[in-house]
C-alpha cells in the first residue's frame, strides 16, 4: 500500500481507487473493505464527499483515521455523479485509476487483473470486466444477474446489427468496472456535467471514449453490482422530462460522431431510434390534462421519420378520441401537469431531417 511522506501526504501510487460517497450509509463499510482486501497493494482510495450524508461520512472518517496512509477524503460541492468523479480522478495520486460507486465490492482480485490487462493492451481506451448483480434478501447477498456490460435495447437497435465490426461490438461498461490510465480519462475530458442531475453518464462516456480507441473487457468476473431489487429496467431516472433531456444529448452526441463516418452507417438506425423516442416522448404529454396538441406534434414528427410504424399511427388515431379516454387509452393512472421548463422540441436542429 501507499505510503505518506513526510508531510503527511500520499506518495505517488499505481492505482487510485474512486469512490463517490453520497448516501451509502453502513453500505460504505463494505466496499472500503473489498478494496483493502485486493491481492494488488500499491494503491490508494479516494474517497469523494459529493454533499454525502452525515451516516455515509461518519464511515469515511473512521476508516480514514485507521488508514491514514491509503485512504484520503476530497469534497466536491457540485452534486452529481459525473463532476464527483471527476474530482477524485483530478486528486488521485495513481498512474490509473479505478472507480467503485460506494455500494458496489470489488473481488480480490480485480486491481490486480485489470492492472495485467492494461499493460498488456496499452492501446485500450479503457478496462472493463464482467459483473455479477446481486440483492440483500434477509441479511444474505443473493446473487441473481451475470453481465458482460449494460444491457440497452436501443444501443442494439444502433450498433448490433452494423457489419463494421468496430460499431457491432461497442458496449457500455458498467461505471464500478471501469479502470483507465489517468492521463488518458482527463485528456478526454472525463465525465460530462451534462448528467449530474440526471442518468446517463456512462453511456455518454462510452461513445465518446469508443471513438478515440477500442475498450479491452477482462472476461472474469471482478465486481459485484448492488442493485435495489432484481428488476433491473427502472435504473433510469423517474422524471421524463430528464429523460427526454437525456435522449436530446445522446443523440446530438451521436451525430456529432458519427456524421462524419464513413458511409454514415448510423443515419438509418438514428431516425428510426428518434422515431421511437418521439413516439414514446407523446405518451408522457398525453397524460398531462393540455398536452395533447404537443402530444400530436411528437405523433406527427415520429411518423415523419417512420411512416410505416402502424404503433404510431394507432397512437395518433387515438388522439382524437375525448380526453376522457386518455388514462385508458394511453396507460397512466392521474393526470400531470405541462411542464415549463423543457422545451419539447426534442431532436430538432441540424441533428435531424424530418422531411426525407
Amino acid at each position: 500500500m501507499s505510503a505518506p511522506d513526510s508531510k503527511g501526504f500520499v506518495m505517488a501510487v499505481e492505482i487510485s481507487v474512486v469512490m463517490t460517497l453520497y448516501r451509502e450509509g453502513v453500505f460504505l463499510e463494505e466496499a472500503i473493505d473489498s478494496v483493502l482486501q485486493q491481492t494488488f497493494t500499491d494503491y490508494e482510495i479516494v474517497l469523494v464527499d459529493n454533499n454525502a450524508d452525515e451516516a455515509t461520512m461518519a464511515v469515511a472518517r473512521r476508516y480514514q483515521a485507521r488508514f491514514p496512509d491509503v485512504i484520503r477524503i476530497v469534497k466536491e460541492s457540485a452534486q452529481g455523479v459525473s463532476s464527483a468523479r471527476n474530482r477524485g480522478i483530478v486528486e488521485a495520486k495513481g498512474n490509473f485509476v479505478a472507480l467503485s460507486d460506494g455500494d458496489d465490492l470489488m473481488r480480490p482480485k480485480r486491481l490486480e487483473k485489470q492492472l495485467e490487462a492494461a499493460k498488456a493492451h496499452p492501446e485500450a481506451a479503457l478496462i472493463s470486466s464482467s459483473y455479477e448483480t446481486f440483492v440483500v434478501e434477509k441479511g444474505e447477498k443473493v446473487f441473481f444477474s451475470k453481465q458482460r456490460d449494460i444491457h440497452l435495447d436501443w444501443v442494439d437497435l444502433l450498433f448490433k446489427s452494423q457489419k463494421d465490426p468496430f460499431l457491432m461490438n461497442f458496449y457500455v461498461p458498467l461505471p464500478s468496472t471501469l479502470f483507465i490510465e489517468k492521463k488518458k480519462i482527463l485528456e478526454f475530458g472525463g465525465f460530462d456535467p451534462f448528467f449530474n442531475a440526471k442518468a446517463g453518464e456512462d453511456i455518454d462516456l462510452a461513445i465518446r471514449l469508443w471513438k478515440k480507441e477500442k475498450f479491452f473487457h477482462v472476461e472474469d468476473f471482478l465486481v459485484e453490482y448492488r442493485a435495489k431489487s432484481k428488476d433491473l429496467k427502472n435504473k433510469v431516472s423517474k422524471s421524463w422530462i430528464q429523460r427526454l433531456e437525456r435522449q436530446d444529448h445522446l443523440v446530438k452526441t451521436l451525430h456529432d460522431i458519427y456524421d462524419n463516418y464513413p458511409g454514415s452507417p448510423l443515419e438509418e438506425p438514428l431516425r428510426v431510434l428518434k422515431s421511437i423516442w418521439l413516439r414514446d416522448a407523446s405518451l408522457d404529454y398525453f397524460s398531462c390534462q393540455d398536452g395533447q396538441s404537443v402530444g400530436r406534434e411528437l405523433l406527427r414528427r415520429s411518423l415523419s421519420l417512420k411512416m410505416t410504424s402502424i404503433e404510431t399511427w394507432k397512437l395518433l388515431i387515438k388522439s382524437y378520441f375525448p380526453k376522457s379516454f386518455y388514462p385508458r387509452l394511453f396507460w397512466f393512472k392521474d393526470w400531470g401537469v405541462m411542464p415549463k421548463e423543457f422545451d419539447h422540441k426534442i431532436f430538432t436542429g441540424r441533428y435531424i431531417n424530418e422531411s426525407e
